[in-house]
């Protein structure tokens, strides 16, 4: 039986056992959200990112998922069909990037290949694949894009990955080229622990090193500026108004404050129930995945202070989350995606 068949097998008997099943608690509304739809998938959500209006979602052991945020309509790309009409059938895939800005997708499938997939999202409908990026790519855990404020010819955005103990950094110029910076080597910067994430500014990227807690490093140079321990394993990093956020396994929600970027300083932490695993931003409003905790959402309003506004644990399971102005997308990995309104 291909490979094709028995995806689209999975996915039908997703879908009953979906309609079938009990939620582990029932959502309640104190006010502060809103269910507005849950979307059954095929595999495992391990991450989730915004762009053009739509939820692109990372399916381990399901290939891809996009889903309109309007009237949450699910397309699936069990696999890839290129240019030349060869396919590439989707299995692994646990990170992916999206650029709203330059209508691109890049994502990392690390069973098939040594490659980043760069995918033209004009239409997330009917996505195309542009071409694969190889070279120091292989077995990926996470990806990240920063759009450049000002594009330049032959540099529209940045690519920032990690693997094992290694940060890259890839210059994109829009078409089908892209090139290291000249101070990152193709196998990329060495750093002191296992990378879980990555985050990118104009001038830095933000490295979770898991034991090590937070890395920041100068982007023009690849300089390791500094390095704070946090509590429990750092997993992911967020980035917003001279602070930084961790989803930080055991150690839950810690903030750092890196208004100095040679001396970050550990201001505030939430401890629940869990394993931190994702974190996402939206104004005021930070929101962490916590595994068999489900999720929790935070006030922070004033980063020294977060203020738990509500922790959700109606699907289970949470592998991942993110956020698009007032809408909470959370990726659980038995029951698919549930979309909350934020009533702000």
């Amino acid at each position: 039986m291909s490979r094709k068949i028995l995806t689209y097998m999975l996915l039908a008997i997703m879908l009953v056992i979906s309609a079938c099943a009990e939620r582990n608690t029932s959502f309640q509304s104190d006010g502060n959200f809103t269910l507005l739809a849950q979307v059954p998938v095929v595999g495992d959500p391990c991450e989730i990112e915004i762009g053009n209006n739509h939820a692109y979602i990372a399916l381990d052991q399901g290939g891809i998922g996009v889903i309109n945020l309007e009237n949450h309509q699910l397309t699936w790309y069990p696999e890839i069909m290129a240019a030349d009409s060869s396919v590439v059938q989707l299995f692994k895939n646990r990170s992916l990037a999206v650029s709203p800005k330059s209508d691109r997708l890049f994502f990392s499938e690390i069973q098939s290949a040594d490659t980043i997939y760069l995918m033209d999202n004009s239409d997330p409908d009917n996505m195309v694949w542009i071409h694969g990026i190889t070279g120091g790519t292989r077995d990926i855990i996470h990806l990240a894009t920063y759009d450049l404020e000002t594009p330049r010819p032959g540099h529209i955005l940045d690519i920032a990955y990690c693997l094992s103990n290694r940060i890259c950094l890839l210059g994109y110029d829009g078409a089908q080229g892209t090139t290291p910076y000249s101070a990152f080597t193709s196998e990329g910067i060495q750093v002191s622990a296992n990378v879980s994430g990555v985050a990118i500014d104009a001038s830095h990227i933000f490295g979770a090193i898991q034991q090590r807690g937070l890395a920041i490093l100068e982007k023009a140079s690849g300089t390791l500026i500094s390095e704070l321990a946090v509590k429990g394993e750092a997993q992911h990093v967020v980035v917003q108004n001279d602070y930084a956020y961790i989803a930080a396994r055991q150690g839950g929600l810690q903030i750092v404050d890196i208004s100095d970027k040679a001396n970050p300083v550990q201001v505030a932490e939430f401890i629940g129930t869990g394993y931190a695993s994702d974190i996402a931003i939206s104004g005021d409003t930070v929101a962490i995945s916590s595994g068999g905790g489900g999720c929790y959402v935070f006030d922070v309003s004033n980063p020294t202070d977060p203020k738990m506004i509500q922790q959700i644990t109606e699907g289970g399971y949470v592998n991942t989350l993110n956020m698009v102005d007032d809408t909470l997308i959370v990726g659980t990995r038995d029951n698919g995606i549930y979309f909350y309104k934020m009533n702000r």
